[in-house]
C-alpha cells in the first residue's frame, strides 16, 4: 500500500496534523495509523485536559492563544461542542524568586501585546479569597522544605478546561469526511530506508548513498508513502532511534491523585466564588510547582506536579505505575502546608501519564529530514498547542517556508526545527 501522507499517531497531534493536511492538500491520500482501537487512547488519553494563554516564550504563547481561538471556534460557530469552560489560571508566587519576577514581568508584557488580560493579587487579597496560608516560612517542617511564602499571584481568565476526548472527535471526523483514512491497531515496529536511486547492492543503503524514509514496517505488512510523519508521542524515540535521529526529547511519566472534597472546607474550598461564572477555585499552582485543580462537578481535586526533579530517572513505560509514596512524602507535605484544609486527606484513586519532554528548550520541535516529519516535544501542552502545530506541520509537508495559524498570523517553520531553530527557553512549561 502506498500514500501520499502517512502519519504516525492518532492522538490529538496526530490527528490535527493530518486534519490540516487534507484539508491544504484535498487530493492526497492520506493515512494515520495507531497501535491502539480508538483515536486519542494514548497519551492524549491521560491528558488533564487544561489549557492557558500564560508563557513566557512568544511562540508557546502564539501556539497556544491561536490554537485555543479555534477550539472556541470549533464549539461557537461549527457546532462540535468541546465542553469548554474558562476557569482561569492562578499561579502563585514569591518575592524571593527574584529570577521568576523577571520572567514575570516578560510574560505580562508578551501578553499586554497580544491583548490579553491578566489580575494580580497580593498575599493577604489571596489568604481572603481562597483561604490559604501565604505565610509558611515560620513554621519548622516548611522551612526543611524549602517552602516560600506566597506574595502575590496572577490570575489568567483566558484559560481553562476543554474535553480531550471531544477535541480528537472533531479532528477524527473532520478528517474521515474529508476522505482521510484512519487504520487502528497496527503498530509501526520500524521507518523503511531506501536509497533515492537503487543501484541492486545488498543491503543498501549504505553511508555513501543519498536515502529516504518510505514508509513504516508493521507485523504483517509495510506501507508506504511520499511523506512519513511521525506524532508518536513518548513513544518516538523507539522509532527515530534506530534510525540516527535525535529529536531532543525524552519519554516522562507524570502523576496525578485525585483528593475527595469530604469536609466542609474543602468544599468551601471547591467552589471559591470570584474568579470565573462556574464560581470554582481556578486551576492553582504553588510555588513549588504542585498545581490543584478543583473539579466540582465530580467534588474532587486533582493534583501534581512538576516532578522532574534531578534522581528521578527518564525512561519509556507502557504502563508507568503509581508511586503513592510520590504523593505521601511529595506532594501532601507540601499542599497541606499551603492548604491546612487537607491535612489527612489521601487520594481515592489516581493514574499515570507519559510525555515527550523536549528537555532543551520545553518547546515544540518539528522538522523534516529526508522525507520524514517529526513532530515532538510539546512537554505536557499538547492540547492547548495542537491546532497550532498541525497547521506548521501541514505547511512543512507542502514544502512551505512559512505557517499561517488560525487568525492569519504567520510562523517561520524553521524556528521550530533543529539546525535553524530559533526559539526561546520556557520557564512556565508546567509539565
Amino acid at each position: 500500500m502506498k500514500y501520499d501522507g502517512l502519519v504516525i499517531g492518532a492522538g490529538l497531534t496526530g490527528l490535527a496534523v493530518a486534519y490540516h493536511i487534507k484539508k491544504r492538500r484535498p487530493q492526497d491520500n492520506i493515512l494515520v495509523i495507531d497501535m491502539k482501537s480508538a483515536a486519542g487512547q494514548g497519551d492524549t488519553a491521560k491528558s488533564g485536559m487544561m489549557f492557558r494563554t500564560f508563557f513566557h516564550s512568544k511562540h508557546n504563547l502564539l501556539l497556544a492563544d491561536t490554537s485555543i481561538n479555534f477550539y472556541e471556534h470549533v464549539q461557537r460557530n461549527l457546532g462540535f461542542n468541546l465542553d469548554m469552560e474558562y476557569i482561569g489560571y492562578l499561579f502563585l508566587f514569591s518575592y524571593k524568586d527574584e529570577v521568576k519576577q523577571k520572567w514575570i514581568k516578560e510574560t505580562l508584557n508578551l501578553m499586554k501585546q497580544r491583548g490579553l488580560k491578566y489580575k494580580i493579587y497580593d498575599g493577604k487579597e489571596l489568604a481572603e479569597k481562597i483561604d490559604i496560608n501565604v505565610e509558611v516560612e515560620a513554621d519548622a517542617e516548611a522551612k526543611i522544605m524549602r517552602l516560600k511564602n506566597i506574595d502575590f499571584g496572577v490570575f489568567i481568565p483566558k484559560a481553562g478546561f476543554v474535553d480531550a476526548n471531544s477535541l480528537v472527535n472533531f479532528y477524527e471526523h473532520e478528517f474521515l469526511r474529508l476522505g482521510g483514512k484512519i487504520q487502528f491497531n497496527t503498530k509501526a515496529l520500524g521507518i523503511r530506508i531506501a536509497p533515492r536511486k537503487k543501484l541492486g547492492i545488498p543491503g543498501e543503503p549504505y553511508f555513501w548513498q543519498e536515502s529516504r524514509a518510505t514508509g513504516v514496517y508493521t507485523s504483517n505488512m509495510q506501507i508506504k508513502a511520499r511523506k512519513t510523519i511521525i506524532a508518536a508521542g513518548a513513544w518516538i524515540n523507539e522509532l527515530l532511534d534506530p534510525v540516527g535521529i535525535n529529536p531532543l526529547v525524552k519519554p516522562w511519566g507524570t502523576h496525578v491523585f485525585v483528593l475527595k472534597a469530604k469536609s466542609s472546607s474543602l468544599r468551601k474550598l471547591l467552589l471559591t466564588p470570584g474568579f470565573n461564572s462556574q464560581n470554582s477555585l481556578p486551576f492553582t499552582i504553588l510555588p513549588s510547582g504542585i498545581y490543584l485543580n478543583a473539579r466540582p462537578k465530580e467534588n474532587v481535586f486533582w493534583t501534581g506536579c512538576d516532578d522532574i526533579t534531578f534522581g528521578r530517572p527518564f525512561r519509556f513505560e507502557e504502563e508507568p505505575p503509581i508511586e503513592k509514596r510520590f504523593y505521601e512524602y511529595g506532594l501532601y507535605p507540601v499542599l497541606s502546608k499551603y492548604f491546612p484544609q487537607f491535612i489527612n486527606v489521601h487520594p481515592s484513586s489516581a493514574w499515570t501519564g507519559r510525555l515527550d519532554v523536549n528537555t532543551y528548550d520545553q518547546q515544540p520541535v518539528i522538522f523534516e529530514k529526508n522525507d520524514l516529519i517529526i513532530v515532538t516535544g510539546l512537554t505536557g501542552n499538547g492540547l492547548m498547542k495542537a491546532d497550532a502545530v498541525g497547521r506548521i506541520t501541514a505547511a512543512l509537508y507542502m514544502g512551505k517556508k512559512h505557517a499561517e495559524l488560525f487568525g492569519g498570523e504567520r510562523v517561520e517553520i524553521s524556528d521550530f526545527g533543529i539546525e535553524k531553530r530559533s526559539v526561546e527557553r520556557e520557564t512556565f512549561a508546567l509539565i
